[in-house]
C-alpha cells in the first residue's frame, strides 16, 4: 500500500559459502525517524533497496550518538536502487564503539553518498531504516550479502501514465438505434417513482454526450435536454421549459449526437 514505510523485505542474498543462511534479521525497528521520534526522510530513501555487503575492507561507520565518531564496520552499505556506496551509522548498546550483533548494536542505513567522513547534517532526514541482525545463531563472512528491498511508496517525483481504448464508434453507431423512452407509455406512474411530486420519464441507451429534443405533435419545442453522461440514462421530469406539467398525448423526440441521430415517439396518459 502506498504509504506504508515497511521494506518488501529483509532476506540474506549474498552467500560467503554455499547454503550458508546465518546471516538474518534479529530485529527491525523501522524508519528511524518513527523510532526516535525525528522527522522523517524524504519518501525516495525509502523507496531505494540497499545492500549490506560484508567485503575485506569494510568501510567507515560512525557513531548514532553523536553522528561523528568513527567505527569500523565489516561490512559496506549500498543503495543498489541508484547505485552508489552509502553511509552507515551504528546504534550502540554497549557503548564499545565496535559493532557487534551479540550486543544487540542496530545498523543505521544513511542514504547519504559514502565518502569515509561523517556527516552529521545528514541527521534526520537521510536516515532510513534502523534494524539489527539476529544476537543468537548469527554469523558472518566476507560474501554475505543482507538485502533490504525498498518500501512500495509513491512520492512527489514519480509518474504513472495511462491508456484507454477510446471509444468504439461503430458499437457507438450501432446503439443509436437502440434509444428507448420508459416506461412507454407512461400510464399515472414509472416504478421508481418515490412519490406524486416526483414524476420522471427516462431516455435509454443514450451516448455519452448527446442532445434530446422533446416535441408536441405539433411541432412545438416543449423540452431540450442535454446528456453529459456514461451512464446511458437521461430523466425527464416531465416539466416544459417554462416549468410546467405537460398534458396527456403523444410526444415526439430527436436524440442527436456525433454518432448520429434517432427519431421516435412516446405516450403520456396522466
Amino acid at each position: 500500500r502506498n504509504g506504508d514505510r515497511i521494506p518488501r523485505s529483509i532476506v540474506q542474498t549474498g552467500f560467503a559459502a554455499e547454503n550458508d543462511t546465518t546471516l538474518h534479521e534479529g530485529y527491525f525497528y523501522g524508519p528511524m525517524g518513527d523510532v526516535f521520534g525525528a522527522p522523517l526522510g524524504s519518501d525516495k530513501h525509502f523507496r531505494s533497496t540497499y545492500e549490506i555487503r560484508f567485503t575485506a575492507t569494510g568501510s567507515n561507520g560512525f557513531w548514532f550518538y553523536d553522528d561523528v565518531t568513527p567505527m569500523n564496520l565489516p561490512f559496506e552499505v549500498w543503495n543498489t536502487t541508484l547505485g552508489y556506496q552509502v553511509l552507515a551509522e551504528i546504534y550502540d548498546q554497549d557503548f564499545d564503539q565496535v559493532w557487534e550483533p551479540e550486543d544487540r548494536d542496530y545498523i543505521v542505513i544513511v542514504n547519504t553518498p559514502y565518502d569515509g567522513n561523517p556527516h552529521p547534517e545528514a541527521f534526520p532526514y537521510n536516515h532510513t531504516w534502523f534494524f539489527r541482525v539476529a544476537d543468537t545463531d548469527t554469523a558472518y563472512a566476507i560474501g554475505d550479502v543482507l538485502t533490504v528491498e525498498g518500501a512500495p511508496v509513491n512520492g512527489a517525483d514519480d509518474v504513472f501514465t495511462f491508456k484507454t481504448d477510446g471509444v468504439d464508434n461503430s458499437a457507438a453507431r450501432a446503439n443509436i438505434k437502440n434509444i428507448r423512452v420508459v416506461p412507454d407509455p407512461y400510464i399515472g406512474r414509472a416504478e421508481w417513482e418515490t412519490s406524486r411530486f416526483y414524476r420522471r420519464l427516462q431516455f435509454t441507451n443514450l451516448p455519452e454526450l448527446c442532445t434530446i429534443r422533446i416535441y408536441s405533435l405539433a411541432g412545438d419545442l416543449v423540452k431540450t435536454l442535454q446528456h453529459d453522461s456514461n451512464g446511458g440514462t437521461e430523466e425527464w421530469d416531465m416539466l416544459s421549459e417554462d416549468g410546467l406539467g405537460i398534458a396527456s398525448g403523444v410526444y415526439l423526440y430527436h436524440v442527436e449526437s456525433e454518432f448520429g441521430s434517432k427519431t421516435g415517439r412516446f405516450a403520456v396518459i396522466k
